[in-house]
């Protein structure tokens, strides 16, 4: 009788297997560093003292860092738009406050008009004294904007930074078959990519005839060319990826019970493939830098993390409520033999 021949349980599905704590800890200290556009957008979103810590962190990490072409298009296309916008925003709300200062009185005297005149004019005084510090603040934060969009400075320090960090662009032959290749994932939900169908206002998912290299197919694919040029670098490199990005949703993450449990599967195996048998970590930016400050120390706690509240600004928000996933089923992703993953030299070129 002839036995079959039986092999470890884990041999086929390496992929499948995450890397534990201490793994974790190598690759954040040694992976390259994938920085997604919204990324680099943050630096224009706060008040000055934050970018320049966002800088050092940059500053910092910058010898690791690979920019995908695609990334560095939308930055440079974006951030007079987001420096312009987040000015507006902080003018709005200046004015806003200045006319509420202007009717406290009325609202004190009629919200309470138990309270004796002492007391109204101590929380006059004291409300006054707080929406002035708010007023201040924004006021040197408009100014700090202003002064950037009149001069370029941060643009021009990223732009040092990362000199020689950006990867080669993708052909327009290659960037065509990305385009045609994306109508029918996203049609299938194979991700990345997919969630992105929102920004298809011209029915390019309806039909696979005549895709252009125009702006809505540049848009509506943005992710899967990003996720290309990832896997060309990690084929040509054979290294490990964090990829840091704010808007990872469940076209990139496995989300389970709406919990994130690191990158699908899906992609697990074809990044594993490419890079022959390398790992990837996907974060946001708030998880990554701390996770690596406790590592590595390279600023202080308390700077850190004032820097990482103020990201939280009104035009993040309002990108947190545009993209939120309005299906509140549980995920269940498809098993990847039954996905269209590719060989590594067809993701590579395709």
């Amino acid at each position: 009788m002839m036995l079959l021949k039986t092999s470890n349980m884990k041999t086929g599905f390496e992929y499948y297997y995450r890397p534990n704590k201490e793994e974790v800890a190598i690759i954040l200290q040694n992976g390259v560093i994938v920085f997604d556009t919204n990324i680099l957008l943050d630096v224009f979103r706060v008040e000055k003292k934050a970018s320049q810590t966002l800088l050092k962190v940059f500053e910092h990490l910058k010898d690791r860092v690979k920019l995908p072409y695609h990334v560095v298009e939308e930055y440079h296309s974006d951030y007079l738009v987001v420096l312009v916008k987040q000015k507006v925003y902080l003018q709005n709300a200046v004015t806003k406050l200045k006319k509420k200062n202007k009717d406290l009185n009325s609202l004190i005297n009629t919200e309470f008009p138990d309270l004796s005149k002492y007391e109204k004019t101590i929380m006059q005084a004291a409300l006054e004294k707080a929406n002035n510090s708010v007023v201040n603040s924004y006021n040197k934060t408009i100014k700090h904007l202003q002064n950037e969009i009149q001069n370029d400075t941060m643009i021009n320090k990223l732009s040092e930074i990362f000199s020689g960090t950006v990867l080669p662009p993708f052909s327009n032959e290659d960037l065509k078959k990305i385009f045609t290749d994306g109508v029918s994932r996203y049609n299938d939900q194979i991700p990345p990519g997919y969630r992105d169908v929102k920004k298809d206002k011209k029915g390019i998912l309806k039909s696979i005839k005549d895709i252009g290299l125009n702006d809505d197919s540049q848009n509506v694919f943005g992710d899967l060319v990003i996720w290309h040029e990832i896997l060309r670098f990690a084929n040509q490199n054979k290294v490990d990826v964090i990829f840091v990005s704010n808007d990872v949703k469940e076209d990139w993450l496995c989300e389970i019970c709406h919990e994130k449990h690191g990158p699908r599967i899906e992609l697990q195996k074809s990044f594993y493939e490419s890079s022959e048998g390398r790992k990837l970590l996907i974060y946001n930016f708030e998880q990554f830098v701390l996770k690596l400050n406790d590592l590595d120390k390279f600023i202080p706690d308390k700077e850190l993390k004032s820097a990482i509240s103020s990201l939280d600004t009104t035009s993040r928000r309002e990108d947190r409520i545009k993209n939120k996933d309005k299906d509140t089923t549980l995920l269940s992703p498809k098993s990847p033999s039954s996905i269209q993953t590719r060989s590594a030299s067809k993701d590579r070129s395709s």
